[in-house]
């Protein structure tokens, strides 16, 4: 397998995801002028220079990683692995990072247990609206749940309740989000 190169989205790389986002979606846009605006690092993870994965680290006290997703393809690769250590990179100063997993993606939660992340007890339902690959918006309900990884910071950096249970299908070893870009 070729490797995949995990960067911080470029100006080139945002034009060639927003071309394959179903119309209204608008992830990477937002995405990317979160980065732009220096609330966020967006990283994303290529193969053969084609994007195969990307992520949000929100630059705060406690960095988050938001909307991580692996395209299909892609997935039980490692490429999620890929992305979350260059997230603790971005975060390296905090000594902290954070990540709310939905309670139906028991493969993601494996993974990031697998990487060191601890369930903090939180969770939280939320309510918002996602537009399909067909373009189509749904309102969904999720509920999630925190989980932390804590490390001694780094001086210089380089750039539950309700949440326990591990049962059900596995998804993949690579974490989704229902508000990813491109079709599969």
């Amino acid at each position: 397998m070729i490797e995949p190169i995990v960067v911080e989205c470029t100006p080139a790389l945002a034009d060639l995801m927003a071309s394959v986002e179903p119309v209204g979606r608008n992830y990477v846009v937002t995405a990317f002028e979160n980065q732009r605006a220096g609330r966020a690092r967006f990283l994303v993870a290529t193969i053969a220079d084609a994007p195969a994965a990307s992520c949000e680290v929100t630059i705060e006290d406690l960095p988050r990683v938001l909307n991580l997703h692996v395209r299909p393809e892609w997935r039980g690769r490692g490429i999620g692995s890929r992305l979350v250590e260059r997230a603790e990179a971005v975060a390296a100063a905090r000594g902290q990072l954070a990540i709310w997993v939905g309670e139906d993606n028991p493969g993601a939660r494996r993974l990031y247990l697998r990487l060191g992340f601890r369930p903090t007890g939180r969770s939280e339902s939320i309510t918002y609206d996602a537009v399909d690959d067909d373009s189509l918006v749904h309102t969904i309900t999720e509920t999630n749940c925190e989980l932390v990884k804590h490390w001694t910071p780094s001086p210089n950096p380089a750039s539950a309740r309700g949440c326990e249970s591990t049962s059900g299908p596995d998804r993949s070893d690579d974490a989704e989000t229902p508000q990813h870009w491109g079709r599969p």
